[in-house]
């Protein structure tokens, strides 16, 4: 079924967390303060969507870690902006697939809301493995948000169900330059 909603790669017009039960996909992340429970949209984010399964479904998010935190930075005009998030990455030896095309919040219909779990852009059309979490509602990360020069954004493919008190206490855990000291570690990402 992931299959062929990947090669279909179109948009049913649901909203987040609306789309049929078997265009949704439900994936847990234990990290080290606790479980975070994302709701991966298939149906409104197929490419974006599928590419973080593949990585999840293949064990590459086990050993990742949370890496990156932001509550505020400047605009591409050096005004600043608030854009709370935590952000994933897994270790750059460990990335074995090609980065898969950028789908547009204005395409998927899906917006950087609290919660929203997106995919960060290596280049203005690809994504890789990278993903941030928001905390708060982000509409400078959507398309034609502030957050990103090219005001393409980032992609926003699923959301957080369960454990929002887990990435808050992430947001919250020690950091310096943006950077968490030490990193959080996911210890194990696997379907539900």
């Amino acid at each position: 079924m992931v299959l062929a909603v990947l090669l279909l790669g179109g948009c049913t017009g649901l909203g987040l967390g609306d789309s049929p039960p078997d265009q949704v996909v439900l994936v847990r992340l234990e990290t080290a303060l606790g479980p975070i429970d994302i709701e991966v949209d298939l149906g409104r984010a197929p490419r974006m969507g599928g590419n973080f399964l593949r990585y999840l479904d293949r064990g590459y998010y086990d050993g990742a870690s949370f890496v990156r935190v932001e509550n505020h930075a400047e605009d591409f005009t050096g005004r600043p902006i608030e854009v709370p998030m935590i952000q994933a990455i897994i270790p750059p030896d460990r990335i074995p697939f090609a980065p898969v095309l950028f789908e547009r919040t204005q395409a998927t219909g899906l917006r950087h809301v609290d919660g929203t779990v997106s995919a960060i852009r290596i280049s203005r059309e690809l994504v890789s493995h990278r993903f941030l979490i928001c905390i708060g509602d982000q509409p400078d990360l959507d398309l034609g948000g502030r957050r990103i020069p090219d005001g393409q954004g980032y992609g926003a493919f699923g959301r957080v169900v369960a454990g929002m008190e887990v990435v808050r206490r992430i947001h919250g855990s020690p950091s310096r330059d943006n950077a968490f000291t030490p990193p959080i570690p996911i210890l194990r990402a696997r379907r539900l």
